[in-house]
């Protein structure tokens, strides 16, 4: 529905009632399990739309019943997109598990298996080799201060940045910045090409 309440797109889904129940959900059971106060969900897909986001959710004062609202993340895509400090860089907002949330591509980081499941990816499946092995790093991590990496690998040498997000009520999530060093360091090798010439 828009602004007016008029109707903008209706989807027949006769299977939905049976197949989505909300209680079950994460967002639900915790929210009903707290003592009160916002949870909010870690960055999953939605069964409706296969959309990647996170959920707000409340506890009724009764405790029989739990409010949700869910926020779409697919405007993170361009946010990061813009934060590529080189052309070449990848940056990527994943959470503990290595399961990326946005990254700065335009397609969307989403598996869709033959019986039309859908899962998030994992940074081994974004064919950057930079991001494949970091998973571990995560873990030893938690929300403390970044860390920055150097790894060689067969295309040359990267530079990956790994900063803690820490969300109120939720796991942190790590925005996840790698970039070849040719292209970091593009100008001082070509100021000292330059200066070679003229030396």
């Amino acid at each position: 529905l828009d602004a007016r309440l008029d109707v903008l797109r209706e989807d027949d889904r006769p299977d939905y009632a049976a197949e989505f129940d909300p209680r079950i959900r994460h967002w639900y059971t915790t929210a009903l399990a707290s003592a009160g106060g916002q949870v909010i969900a870690p960055p999953y897909l939605y069964f409706s739309s296969r959309q990647v986001g996170t959920t707000l959710a409340m506890r009724a004062p009764h405790g029989h019943a739990v409010a949700g609202t869910d926020i779409l993340l697919e405007t993170m895509d361009a946010t990061l997109a813009r934060q590529k400090p080189t052309p070449g860089s990848r940056v990527m907002l994943v959470n503990p598990r290595g399961l990326v949330i946005a990254h700065e591509g335009t397609a969307r980081p989403v598996a869709v298996a033959a019986d039309g499941s859908a899962r998030l990816m994992h940074l081994r499946e974004m064919g950057a080799p930079a991001l494949a092995n970091l998973e571990a790093e995560f873990a030893g991590m938690g929300d403390r201060e970044p860390r920055t990496l150097r790894l060689s690998l067969a295309d040359g040498d990267w530079r990956v940045t790994l900063i803690p997000v820490r969300i109120e009520g939720a796991q942190p999530l790590f925005l996840v910045t790698a970039s070849p060093e040719r292209e970091l360091f593009a100008a001082a090798f070509e100021l000292r090409r330059t200066m070679a010439i003229i030396i």
